[in-house]
């Protein structure tokens, strides 16, 4: 029997990707999805109850109480309140409790703003694969989606436009023809650096060892007590597909919701350049700076250059998931 993968995230003011981001995983195979509420008066958890293959839960009294029982519960503790990363990690990790009681194999953890691409593969065909060659931690790359629209509202279904992770490159650095065409388009401020993460994220086979090490990778308990950080870097044709900032709206409404975060996260890692810069902008509430910083600097103005920057690898137009997610909504 081919293996049972499922996904968790942490999910907040997601309700209006929240039903896609379900229904595209499922179609493409995972058997269930783990979702924590990080905000647990968000309506959308009571519209979840009693789906067959959801597992919903509020980030509330009982789910902290089941947090003190995780191994990983000591280290992050003192950050519970300043860190959405620890709370993803707790809750990722229970995830990995519950998929393994209910006879669950392997588990996928991203957030509400990404999916899982398979190209043209089923999730439990590629576990399977990596199954037989005796895999049990596999990284896949991720992409960062490039808005073209100002407003967007289902950017699942709306944004197909992304930026190649330079990780994928065979040199882990673009040519020259390549930098030299960087230069001449609006990319030239910097492109090769993504706004957000560029390392990627995990999925892991489910068993009793299985931790969470950061919301990027997992590792498994030796019996010395050592942590086994091994792990397959698949290729180009599995990817994260990440949707940061997809409308000028939710940019806003992220980052007054993330409101004064500090420089670094759990006082130690630097905060992205951009994530600081968007804080900033957004904190001062000058709504045509917020737009120009938008436009400028997420929707980079890029129009002209997509077609050349498409064909020499900088750009990939990726439909998949908008189409099947369109073929759900005509069978529904």
């Amino acid at each position: 029997m081919r293996p049972r993968p499922v996904i968790v995230a942490t999910v907040r003011d997601a309700a209006e990707v929240l039903g896609s981001f379900i229904s595209y995983h499922l179609a493409i195979g995972f058997a269930h999805i783990y979702l924590f509420f990080d905000d647990p008066a968000d309506p959308f958890a009571d519209t979840l109850a009693g789906h067959p293959d959801v597992t919903a839960m509020r980030s509330d009294q009982a789910l902290r109480a089941q947090w003190t029982t995780l191994r990983s519960y000591a280290r992050y503790r003192g950050h519970i309140e300043s860190e959405v990363m620890a709370r993803q990690i707790l809750n990722c990790e229970l995830a990995i409790r519950k998929a393994a009681e209910a006879g669950f194999d392997w588990i996928l953890h991203i957030d509400s703003d990404e999916l899982f691409l398979c190209a043209g593969d089923s999730a439990p065909e590629l576990f399977e694969a990596l199954d037989f060659r005796g895999a049990r931690n596999a990284a896949y790359m991720n992409l960062e989606a490039l808005p073209e629209q100002l407003q967007i509202g289902d950017y699942f279904r709306e944004v197909t436009l992304f930026k190649v992770n330079i990780r994928l490159q065979g040199s882990f650095r673009f040519d020259q023809q390549q930098l030299e065409l960087i230069r001449s388009t609006h990319f030239a401020d910097g492109y090769v650096s993504f706004h957000l993460y560029d390392n990627g994220k995990s999925a892991a086979r489910i068993d009793e060892n299985l931790v969470p090490l950061s919301v990027h990778e997992f590792g498994r308990v030796l019996p010395d007590g050592s942590i086994d950080q091994s792990r397959q870097i698949c290729g180009d044709s599995q990817v994260i597909l990440h949707y940061p900032n997809c409308g000028l709206s939710k940019f806003v409404s992220k980052y007054q919701a993330l409101g004064s975060f500090a420089d670094k996260w759990f006082g130690t890692m630097e905060v992205f350049p951009f994530h600081k810069e968007a804080r900033d902008v957004v904190a001062q509430g000058d709504a045509a700076a917020i737009e120009r910083l938008y436009r400028d600097r997420v929707m980079r103005n890029a129009a002209d250059d997509v077609p050349l920057l498409m064909e020499n690898g900088i750009l990939r137009r990726i439909d998949g998931p908008a189409n099947l997610l369109g073929k759900i909504a005509l069978r529904s």
